[in-house]
This record gives C-alpha cells, sequence and structure tokens, in this order.
C-alpha cells in the first residue's frame, strides 16, 4: 500500500489528498510508513493499521513543513499508540 492509495480515499472532515505534498515530502512519508509497518507485532500488520498509522504521518505533515525526522517520529508514535490500544 502506497501513501496515495491511503490518503486519496480518507473521507474525513478535512480530506487530505497527497497531491498536496510535493514528492519528497511524500517520498519521507513512504519511507516513514515502510519503517514503522516494519515495527508492528504481526497481530497488527495488516491494512487497517497500516492506514492508521498512514493518516498519522499525514496529519503530521499537513501542520506544516516537517524534516524527516519529524515524520518518523511521527509514524513511530502511532505504532506506539497503536501498541498501546492493543495490549489492553
Amino acid at each position: 500500500m502506497r501513501m496515495e492509495n491511503v490518503l486519496s480515499s480518507w473521507n474525513g472532515p478535512d480530506s487530505l489528498i497527497v497531491e498536496n505534498f510535493d514528492k519528497n515530502v511524500r517520498f519521507n512519508m513512504e519511507m516513514a510508513l515502510d519503517k514503522a509497518c516494519q515495527s508492528l507485532p504481526p497481530a497488527l500488520n495488516n491494512h487497517d493499521f497500516r492506514r492508521m498509522i498512514a493518516v498519522k504521518i499525514a496529519e503530521q505533515v499537513k501542520g506544516g513543513p516537517c524534516s524527516t525526522e519529524t515524520i518518523n517520529l511521527a509514524a513511530a508514535k502511532a505504532v506506539e499508540d497503536l501498541r498501546q490500544q492493543h495490549s489492553r
């Protein structure tokens, strides 16, 4: 799954469209998503959870210019939040 597939299908109140981000930012978002999903436990490594992480990354980037480190931190935080929610 690519970020553009996730984001263009998200129909939240402030729909995120990947075209709003430049090519380099999209690349960094893709890399952060892939890295974050590699650290997911098997039970959480599926389309729905990957999509949740992608949305969190996009929300971070939508807030303004972000460094690669900031994008990776947003992805890592999304993974940690998912782990905590599903360990209860």
